[in-house]
């Protein structure tokens, strides 16, 4: 039913209080980030088949409110975009449930009703959805709700998993929170980057408006256009990790490696010299590299690469008997085509996701009563945007993420571009 009085809003309401609804949202703009976007109407099924649309926005019927933070449980299917249009809460994230147990995420558009396909196919222009007839947009919310309520019930019990909490809790809203936060481009606007979590690898990828945030180019000015947000009052900071898998990598084989540089480290074992040239630090990187992703089988007698085969070679027998292994975080990992080299590479990558989306979303926390925000993160590294009477807090922000042996190092510039290494 649609929506049509206040008496029928308080109803619903009580119902979301006290039971599992299963939640469309339909935007206003069919090509705005969800951060940008609004609400033009909610549409919720419940286990014993009532189905209600609320109008946020739309010609086609009364406007009314619609609070979700009080609610029971909301199963949506893309938890974020959720959380970037209300102030739902207790939200599950169906698509990671599916994700989880490898099987297919249901896209909106197989439910779309043919006036919606011709609609959405033949214009483009704003605040598209608001031209197409309200019936149409509960038709096919009716007929997907249906299906997601489906899906829920054949694979709740992983929503009970380690692996899924720590997806739904923790790494869903650090990057909502950091989509949110945009950034500020020298066009005097926002743009905003999207993550998406649902990847082979479990590594997210980023990418919005025609722009791939997790693959920016160093070399062609791309990165000149992100600017501090607060002017000149502002300055971009960059951290990265140094030597993160050497470091990921010797956590997971519990081998002690020194905070001060890996790549250093190494070298002198591979030159067997304690001074070492400019040149043999940058060879020594690539030979790490190739020695921790199978390209090179010959160790040198380093005892941690030793011991790092070890690991391989236990954790491809692990998978073949099994046919996957867990994460530290109880993930399963589970390879097409699988080799014991792309086993423990798909191993790494997910454990880099892991430990890096726990720390950024501890900075993240950190930086609630403060006006610096998280803008970007990419595998190793985060973007932040800091007022400069806020500089002082970033070594505070260095020790949260350097928590447990892995040192950072930190950048400042004034564009994305022109970051220089910061030294106290």
């Amino acid at each position: 039913m649609v929506i049509n009085g206040y008496e029928e809003v308080k109803k619903l309401q009580t119902k979301l209080q006290t039971e599992i609804a299963y939640v469309y949202p339909v935007t206003v703009d069919a090509f705005l980030h969800n951060a940008q976007n609004r609400v033009s109407s909610l549409h919720f099924l419940f286990d014993d088949g009532t189905f209600y649309t609320v109008v946020v926005k739309h010609p086609d019927a009364p406007q009314f409110e619609i609070d979700l933070s009080n609610s029971y449980k909301l199963v949506t299917l893309h938890k974020k975009e959720l959380l970037h249009l209300t102030n739902a809460v207790n939200v599950v994230d169906l698509a990671t449930i599916v994700h989880l147990n490898y099987d297919v995420i249901p896209l909106y558009r197989e439910y779309y009703t043919m006036m919606i396909h011709h609609i959405k196919n033949q214009f483009k222009f704003k605040n598209l959805h608001l031209s197409i007839p309200l019936t149409s947009w509960v038709e096919t919310a009716e007929a997907f709700l249906q299906h997601c309520q489906h899906l829920y019930q054949r694979c709740q019990s992983t929503e009970n998993t380690p692996g899924f909490a720590f997806i739904n809790d923790i790494t869903i809203p650090t990057l909502t929170k950091i989509e949110n936060a945009g950034l500020w481009t020298t066009d005097n606007q926002f743009v905003y980057s999207d993550y998406n979590i649902y990847t082979s690898t479990g590594r997210p990828s980023n990418a919005f408006g025609g722009i791939n945030f997790a693959a920016l180019n160093k070399n062609d000015g791309t990165r000149e256009k992100f600017v501090s947000r607060f002017g000149e009052n502002g300055t971009l900071v960059q951290f990265d990790y140094e030597a993160f898998h050497p470091r990921l990598a010797a956590d997971l084989i519990g081998y002690k490696l020194p905070e001060t540089s890996v790549h250093e480290f190494l070298a002198k074992q591979y030159y067997g010299t304690e001074t070492i040239t400019e040149e043999q630090y940058e060879e020594s990187k690539s030979r790490t590299f190739g020695l921790m992703y199978g390209y090179s089988d010959d160790t040198g007698g380093v005892e941690f690469f030793q011991k790092l085969k070890e690991y391989s070679s236990n954790l491809w027998e692990k998978y073949r008997q099994n046919g996957f292994v867990l994460s530290e975080t109880g993930r399963k990992v589970m390879v097409v085509e699988p080799t014991g080299n792309k086993v423990f590479n798909y191993m790494m990558q997910l454990t880099e996701t892991e430990e890096a989306i726990a720390r950024v979303s501890n900075v993240c926390k950190y930086l609630e009563s403060f006006n610096s925000k998280v803008i970007l993160y990419t595998y190793d590294a985060i973007l932040l945007d800091v007022p400069n009477d806020e500089l002082d807090i970033m070594e505070n922000v260095a020790q949260i993420l350097s928590m447990g042996g892995y040192p950072v190092r930190q950048y400042r510039g004034h564009n994305y571009n022109g970051m220089s290494l910061y030294k106290i």
